[in-house]
């Protein structure tokens, strides 16, 4: 597990290999991740926006930007957490990944970035 906490957010991600599949004779290795979000801050914050960072290997390297996640838009009360799984596909192996949430502070107003750890891609039976 990849763990970051950056202000007052904490962001817990675990990645794991899925399998591979071939579409259009191009094989593609896909990994899925769990991402656990955790409020330890004082204020009440809404998460907005991401901002993802994919490195592949054998590709170029990619963003990703988007409202919320999955399509959600938590608000998160001191203490409170939320969950999500997603994935990405490669051209290779190996890769990585990291990135950012925006948040605002509910009472404030104030726009913030959380850091997401950058977090290793590969398939557990190669790495020896």
């Amino acid at each position: 597990m990849y763990v970051k906490v950056s202000n007052g957010i904490q962001v817990n991600v675990a990645p794991h290999f899925e399998g591979r599949y071939l579409r259009k004779d191009v094989v593609f290795f896909i990994f899925t991740y769990k991402v656990k979000i955790m409020n330890k801050s004082d204020r009440t914050v809404q998460l907005l926006e991401r901002l993802w960072n994919i490195s592949d290997s054998l590709d170029k390297d990619s963003e990703v930007r988007g409202e919320g996640v999955i399509g959600r838009q938590p608000i998160l009360l001191p203490g409170e957490s939320h969950e999500y799984s997603s994935a990405c596909h490669l051209k290779s192996s190996f890769g990585a990944m990291s990135g950012s949430y925006k948040f605002v502070g509910i009472l404030d107003g104030e726009d913030f970035w959380v850091d997401i750890p950058k977090f290793q891609l590969r398939i557990p039976f190669e790495l020896n």
